[in-house]
């Protein structure tokens, strides 16, 4: 069974939403990896492994004009409320030893839809990010 692996990228990050695994590559693109299938009984026997695939939105060209600088950035998947929301953060870096940030982009997957759209306004929700885990909160359960 192992050999029909194939290798996609490296992944940068990984996230649990909603029965299932969400793993972002070095290529920008995410793949899901539904587990809710992968013990068919109480002996653990293997049924399946479900995947998925959602590219991830890329910086826009007029992002990339804009400023110079601002082409660094980080990319983080991060689970809120059950909605799976991929972070772009573009940063700065000062003297080669801290990281400013510049510019915070936020997408929700559209699951239905297989597409990731731009949101505006988190309502009450705080995201935190950081090199191993990202998380979120309600600001209302704080």
């Amino acid at each position: 069974m192992a050999s029909n692996w194939e290798k996609k990228g490296q992944c940068q990050d990984a996230v649990f939403c909603n029965g299932s695994f969400y793993l972002l590559d070095d290529r920008l693109n995410v793949w899901k990896i539904d587990v809710r299938d992968i013990y068919s009984a109480y002996d653990g026997a293997i049924s399946q492994i479900k995947t998925g695939f959602y590219g991830a939105p890329g910086p826009g060209i007029m992002q990339n004009l804009w400023n110079e600088d601002t082409k660094k950035s980080f990319t983080y998947l991060v689970e809120s409320v059950g909605k799976l929301l991929l972070v772009r953060r573009y940063f700065n870096l000062k003297r080669n030893k801290w990281i400013e940030t510049k510019k915070i982009e936020v997408y929700v997957c559209e699951f239905g839809k297989s597409q990731w759209k731009k949101v505006d306004d988190l309502g009450d929700e705080m995201i935190f990010l950081g090199k191993c885990c990202s998380t979120s909160f309600s600001a209302k359960e704080l």
